[in-house]
């Protein structure tokens, strides 16, 4: 086995337990036992829950953005932007659910200040808010970086909301979708 095979096996793991029992279910043992891997193998690629947290984060992050970009054009416009953003975060699907576990449980220690947990969600938030705020310029160059910026911070804030209201069964996919139609309707072509 191949080390890249076995790196992508043990996050893949902490992924999975997230995914089932969340934040919690995730030892440097469970990793192991769910990887089929060696105490000692998971030690080498994080040297605790944090640094298994954060690079879980990471990894999901990266996957989201690719995620986005993928189903945008740069011709597009800026309602299919939003819409975009919402279609591929909104926790819909496994994907998608566990990223959101992931990213509320890392917003928890960003909150509380835990470290490297606290600097790995605010880059993951830097780089979609940079992504998404390119996005909305590429599709409507004079709305400008702050107005740019207002309508991403606004769309992020209502995706992990809704996201937690659906995860949370206080909301239906359905309503969750009608509330972004709502919120991607009243924006300028």
């Amino acid at each position: 086995m191949r080390t890249t095979t076995r790196r992508d096996g043990i996050f893949d793991a902490v992924d999975r337990l997230i995914g089932t029992g969340g934040i919690q279910a995730v030892s440097m043992r469970a990793v192991a036992a769910e990887a089929g891997v060696s105490l000692r193998l998971v030690q080498y690629y994080g040297k605790d829950k944090n640094t298994l947290l954060t690079a879980s984060l990471q990894r999901l992050s990266d996957r989201s953005i690719r995620r986005w970009r993928e189903q945008r054009s740069r011709d597009a416009s800026l309602r299919s932007v939003i819409g975009g953003y919402f279609a591929a975060t909104l926790p819909v699907d496994d994907e998608t659910r566990a990223f959101h576990r992931i990213s509320v449980s890392m917003e928890h220690m960003a909150v509380t200040g835990t470290e490297p947990a606290a600097s790995a969600y605010r880059a993951h938030l830097a780089a979609t808010g940079a992504e998404f705020t390119a996005a909305c310029l590429d599709a409507v160059p004079e709305l400008g970086e702050e107005t740019a910026g207002s309508i991403v911070n606004t769309a992020m804030a209502l995706g992990h909301g809704l996201g937690s209201l659906l995860m949370a069964g206080r909301v239906t996919e359905e309503s969750a979708r009608a509330t972004v139609a709502a919120m991607v309707a009243d924006l300028p072509d």
